[in-house]
């Protein structure tokens, strides 16, 4: 109890002092009017929605196998075909908002790098559902 009390009191009171030197932040960066849609910014949305077309199928394929079972979505979703492809198209357009957005108030390069990370960590839970131990059976 005493120490929640201590570790509340100091975010109040470095809340405080982040408010009261204000002025000392450096300005937003400007929204940018320019293009949004480049070349960059269509390969990055190819990619969000390839890696996730492959992770609805790894999905699919990780099912087929009575060892393998979805570590990270529920199985009320994950058995339903039309639920789970739905699931993985609105998230795919929600990456690519997102990056448009972000890129849109002038945050260009952290939206690269959101979505590169993200892809990244969706291609590699890909890469573990693909992965087939020969020693258990598959089911038909």
């Amino acid at each position: 109890m005493r120490i929640a009390r201590l570790s509340f009191t100091l975010a109040v009171v470095l809340s405080c002092a982040g408010v009261a030197h204000g002025a000392d932040l450096p300005e937003a960066p400007a929204p940018f009017h320019g293009v949004v849609i480049t070349p960059t910014s269509l390969l990055l949305a190819g990619g969000v929605v390839a890696s996730r077309a492959l992770d609805w199928a790894s999905t699919e394929e990780c099912l087929r196998r009575s060892w393998c079972h979805e570590g990270e979505l529920p199985n009320a979703l994950v058995h339903s075909k039309p639920g789970l492809a739905a699931f993985e198209v609105s998230m795919a357009g929600l990456g690519i908002f997102a990056q448009h957005e972000i890129g849109k108030h002038g945050h260009r390069k952290l939206a690269i790098m959101g979505q590169v990370v993200s892809s990244s960590l969706i291609l590699g839970q890909d890469a573990y559902n693909y992965y087939v131990d020969k020693s258990y059976p598959r089911h038909p």
